[in-house]
């Protein structure tokens, strides 16, 4: 099932989280051929436990503590987003 559109993280929002976590400066989000020549850096979304993993690793992690709006019933967010309309 997909998420309504309200729920959808899209591809600026997550270049704005990049550039807000300082993990990107503002520039195309085009494959590089030396992008993993780098540092691995990760926006983990979601499961802790993915964060966790990596970090123990030794890579750089932003945890978003995020769920989908009513934990992804889609008739509630539908009358929550009405609301806060």
């Amino acid at each position: 099932m997909l998420a309504p559109e309200s729920m959808r993280l899209t591809r600026s929002m997550m270049k704005k989280m990049l550039e807000d976590s300082g993990m990107m400066a503002s520039e195309n989000l085009e494959a590089r051929p030396d992008m993993l020549e780098e540092p691995v850096q990760v926006i983990n979304i979601g499961l802790k436990r993915f964060a966790d993993d990596l970090i123990s690793q030794g890579v750089q992690v932003v945890q978003v503590d995020w769920v989908p709006p009513a934990r992804g019933n889609p008739r509630l967010a539908n009358l929550l987003s009405r609301l806060m309309d």
